[in-house]
C-alpha cells in the first residue's frame, strides 16, 4: 500500500517531499553553497546535475521508518513558493521510538526565525503522527545558532562530546540535544493555555 506523501504546513512554510523539479532551486538558493554544509558531514552540491542526482535518492527514502534512513523535506515559503533549506529525520531506535533530525537553510534566510518553524511543524509530525518518544539533534560546537533553535523548539542539551567525529579532516565536539514525547506535549499544552489567555484579555 502507497503511504500517503508528506505535507506539513505552518504560518510561513510548507514542507513537502522534494520532487526532481527542485534541483535547479535546491542547487542555486543552499545546496550549492559550501558556506551551508560547513559543519555537515556532506559537501555542497557541486552542480544542478548533482543537486538532481541527490533529490533522486531523497525522493525514495521519504516516508521510510528504516532506521538511519533519512527523510528529507523541501522547505518552501508559501509566500512566493521559494525553496528555502530542507528538513531532514531519520528513526534510530525502532523499541525506543526514537529518531534524530537535522536541518539546512540558505544564507539568505538564516536568523528569521525559519529554521525554529520548520523544526516545530517537524517534531509535531514526529510526535503526533509518528507516535515517537524521543527526538534527538546534534551540532557541532562551532555553529551554536543551530543549537539555539533547538533550545528554542524546547529540545534540552544532554552534553557535549569532545572529539567526538571526524569531519572533514578535522576532529570536532559536538553537543546532543533530545527531547521527549511528554515533555513536548506538556509545552504544547501550556501554549495552548497561554493563547487561550491572551484571547479572553481580547474580549
Amino acid at each position: 500500500m502507497r503511504k500517503a506523501p508528506i505535507r506539513l504546513e505552518s504560518k510561513r512554510l510548507v514542507l513537502r517531499p522534494f520532487s526532481v523539479a527542485d534541483a535547479d532551486d535546491m542547487f542555486c538558493n543552499w545546496g550549492g553553497d559550501p558556506e551551508v554544509t560547513r559543519f555537515m558531514f556532506h559537501d555542497a552540491a557541486a552542480s544542478v546535475s548533482d543537486a538532481r542526482s541527490r533529490i533522486r535518492g531523497w525522493m525514495l527514502t521519504c516516508g521510510s521508518d528504516e532506521v538511519s534512513i533519512w527523510n528529507y523535506l523541501a522547505v518552501m515559503l508559501k509566500d512566493g513558493n521559494c525553496q528555502i533549506g530542507a528538513v531532514f529525520y531519520a528513526h534510530t531506535n525502532t523499541d525506543a521510538r526514537s529518531a534524530e533530525i537535522g536541518y539546512e537553510f540558505g544564507r539568505q534566510w538564516w536568523r528569521q526565525g525559519f529554521a525554529t518553524e520548520a523544526l516545530g511543524v517537524l517534531l509535531k509530525y514526529l510526535f503526533n503522527v509518528k507516535r515517537l518518544n524521543r527526538v534527538t539533534g546534534v551540532h557541532d560546537t562551532r555553529n551554536p545558532h543551530s543549537g539555539a533553535v533547538m533550545l528554542k523548539c524546547g529540545m534540552r542539551l544532554e552534553g557535549t562530546m569532545r572529539s567526538e567525529r571526524l569531519l572533514k579532516g578535522e576532529l570536532i565536539d559536538r553537543s546532543h540535544y533530545a527531547i521527549l514525547a511528554d515533555e513536548y506535549f506538556q509545552q504544547e499544552s501550556l501554549q495552548q493555555e497561554s493563547l487561550q489567555q491572551e484571547s479572553l484579555q481580547q474580549i
